[in-house]
């Protein structure tokens, strides 16, 4: 019986957005679009970011409103941001039906966001980049509950991480992957495999403080080298314990970055060049604590 229900809400929730969409013709190249269709994996995602009323959420990309009408029913406030004017009459149904929820139509990445502290969305991937950049610049934020590539997600799970946002994206938050999405949970049928994914910001007292600071710089300082970055770490991770004898001088060399990586400018980095850089701060880590071991 459960099996039963459980295959009628996904056919309904198909049915339901293959409706609203019928009439539109849907952009898989310029706008990335791919909507979830499929009951149980718009559950899980809402599920994963754990909503109360208390809870301020932002959707980006909410399309049809069919996870904005999932999200209006457990968060205190819902804020979405669509970019294809086409929907709006869709998605000006789903405020009527739910006075909790406020649409802007805009680019997600050109405007000022409102404060809120949980995101829950499908996103294009085409603009996962410079969206995760964005999400790391508002504190606020706690928990993203997101639909990624499946490729993206294997990056931020590797022990080496070669890809710019696998780097912030670890320094920043914790990862867990929650599920896995088949192409067909999507329409028009997605390009490639998805998770839904969960990142919940860390706090000082469960981040890697060296990860944490070559990810500041990065964002922050563009134009200065990856030999200054960790000069600037070591001065400011060891400067005062070597004044004490706690540990040794350290020296660039043990990082066994490639002399190539170390002179470019942050914005010339290649993913290659990020493997590199998170392999260091890994040897660095060892070091120090192979020496806190010895004492």
């Amino acid at each position: 019986m459960d099996n039963y229900r459980e295959e009628k809400n996904n056919n309904d929730i198909e049915s339901s957005v293959l409706k609203k969409l019928s009439g539109i013709n849907l952009n898989t190249d310029n706008l990335d679009q791919h909507f979830l269709v499929s009951s149980e994996i718009i559950n899980c995602l809402v599920d994963a970011a754990g909503l109360t009323e208390e809870d301020v959420v932002m959707e980006i990309g909410p399309g049809p409103g069919q996870i904005t009408e999932k999200i209006a029913k457990r968060a205190g406030l819902v804020y979405g941001i669509e970019l294809d004017n086409r929907f709006r009459s869709l998605l000006e149904e789903v405020v009527k039906k739910n006075s909790n929820v406020h649409i802007v139509f805009n680019s997600a990445l050109d405007i000022k966001w409102p404060l809120v502290n949980k995101m829950i969305m499908n996103p294009p991937f085409s603009i996962l980049e410079p969206l995760i950049e964005k999400i790391i610049s508002e504190p606020k934020i706690e928990k993203v509950s997101i639909v990624i590539g499946k490729n993206f997600c294997d990056r931020c799970f590797s022990s080496n991480l070669s890809s710019r946002t696998a780097f912030l994206v670890n320094a920043y938050f914790k990862c867990t992957k929650i599920m896995e999405i088949s192409r067909d949970s999507f329409f028009p049928k997605s390009r490639e495999k998805a998770v839904v994914m969960l990142l919940e910001r860390l706090n000082k007292n469960n981040t890697s403080s060296d990860l944490k600071f070559i990810a500041d710089c990065i964002l922050k300082i563009q134009d200065c080298s990856v030999r200054f970055i960790f000069q600037n770490l070591l001065s400011k991770k060891f400067k005062n314990k070597n004044k004490q004898g706690i540990l040794p001088y350290i020296s660039l060399d043990v990082l066994e970055i490639p002399e190539r990586t170390m002179k470019k400018r942050i914005r010339k980095l290649t993913n290659e060049d990020f493997g590199y850089i998170h392999e260091g701060i890994s040897r660095l880590m060892k070091i120090e604590n192979s020496y806190k071991f010895k004492k």
